[in-house]
């Protein structure tokens, strides 16, 4: 708690995460010269000072494919293939954003108007609904213990077969 989280270049570049409290500490998006090597560098409350050694910048290996296979009837698992061409990737982090299209068990064709019951007109359908949810736990993967640099159907998120997710339309965005 209170400490000074610091990147550092090897071009004596500097950027401060900030201080969210409760030891978590954030920065928004860095954009890393991958020429150079950064460092991590911590400050505790008491002034003591922890240094990570400097490292490369990695690119991000793209994503192969995103898939699904059915581990048994009442689940669909959603899962994710990437490898890295260039061989130096080990540690891989992803998260995702879900949508789905579903409908409510009753369709609703009247609505009133003040003074009268009439029929709905299509920018008043409540039938049909739409709700979105991301990623609330992290998830990793590696091939630091494989002869190839290659995740093949990586689990990425469950999701039970009878779930109105899966109702009428599906969308997953994995990063």
């Amino acid at each position: 708690l209170g400490a000074q989280i610091v990147v550092e270049g090897d071009d004596n570049s500097k950027s401060v995460l900030m201080d969210f409290g409760k030891g978590l500490y954030a920065t928004p998006a860095l954009s890393l010269d991958k020429t150079h090597k950064y460092r991590l560098r911590i400050t505790t409350s008491n002034n003591e000072i922890y240094l990570s050694s400097y490292e490369a910048v990695l690119s991000n290996p793209p994503i192969d494919s995103i898939g699904y296979t059915i581990p048994n009837n009442n689940t669909v698992q959603i899962n994710v293939n990437t490898h890295d061409p260039a061989n130096v990737v080990n540690y891989y982090r992803w998260d995702y954003a879900e949508t789905w299209k579903f409908h409510s068990e009753y369709q609703s064709d009247y609505v009133t108007n003040g003074d009268s019951i009439v029929l709905r007109t299509p920018n008043q359908d409540v039938y049909h609904c739409f709700n979105s949810d991301t990623s609330s736990s992290i998830i990793l993967g590696s091939s630091a213990q494989l002869t190839q640099h290659v995740i093949y159907h990586q689990p990425i998120v469950p999701v039970l077969a009878n779930n109105e997710k899966l109702e009428d339309k599906y969308s997953i965005e994995v990063n």
